[in-house]
């Protein structure tokens, strides 16, 4: 578990810094959000939407830097 941390950690880290001008992290759940996810994102000062799956169809994807599905 915590190479994901460490690898989702590096990686929103690189896509930060490319796309500096977007929101941050759009968190996909079907069901309940992982609370190590958010607890990673919240260290590292992101920002971030909990987009439930049925609502994806209707939400702008472009607007966010990474998308995290959990």
């Amino acid at each position: 578990m915590k190479k994901i941390i460490l690898f989702l950690f590096a990686l929103i880290l690189i896509i930060n810094i490319v796309n500096a001008q977007q929101k941050d992290v759009a968190y996909i759940v079907r069901a309940s959000q992982n609370s190590d996810f958010i607890n990673v994102l919240t260290d590292l000062s992101l920002t971030y939407d909990i987009i439930q799956s049925s609502q994806v169809s209707t939400t702008n994807l472009s607007e966010y830097g990474m998308i995290l599905i959990g």
